[in-house]
């Protein structure tokens, strides 16, 4: 018995762990502007739910790496303000359904596991619950050679106080 309540104990604490960590977007500079200026990110993925009913969303990904092929800035984002907020559902576009509110949504172990979360909906007060703003040496270093006074027009982003450039 004794043994039974260690492993359930374990097994709480490393589901509350894997609600602490961040979660990411990734776009590219002119939308991550219009999102900081709009302090919002707009509902543009379509899922299917479980009626056979579109549900738009946010997806967002578990993983920097990820999103950081994905896209020019990665938006890390506080999980724990996030869920309190908004309805976070983990997506496996591979696996069958075990929620009511998605069609494709499951979980699927091993190398092949899927990393991403689906937000119900539009992410907005997004400044709320922002923890950084990625964006990679070469990426913008590209853009500083490409459109050098582009980078100064826009100080919502390269002078935002939340921006990382690594």
């Amino acid at each position: 018995m004794r043994e039974v309540i260690l492993d359930l104990l374990i097994e709480m604490e490393s589901l509350l762990e894997a609600r602490t960590a961040s979660l990411y977007h990734a776009c590219g500079f002119h939308a991550a502007i219009q999102i900081l200026g709009a302090d919002k990110i707009e509902a543009r993925t379509r899922h299917v739910s479980a009626h056979g009913h579109d549900v738009m969303g946010v997806s967002l990904t578990r993983s920097p790496q990820f999103a950081g092929s994905w896209g020019d800035v990665v938006f890390e984002i506080d999980q724990q303000l996030l869920i309190y907020h908004h309805k976070v559902i983990p997506v496996d576009f591979w696996g069958k359904s075990n929620e009511p509110q998605l069609a494709n949504v499951g979980r699927r172990r091993g190398a092949y596991a899927e990393a991403e979360e689906f937000v119900m909906g539009p992410i907005n007060e997004l400044s709320r619950m922002l923890k950084a703003i990625r964006i990679t040496k070469l990426k913008y270093g590209r853009m500083a050679k490409t459109t050098p006074t582009w980078i100064a027009d826009n100080p919502i982003l390269f002078q935002n106080p939340k921006l990382n450039i690594d």
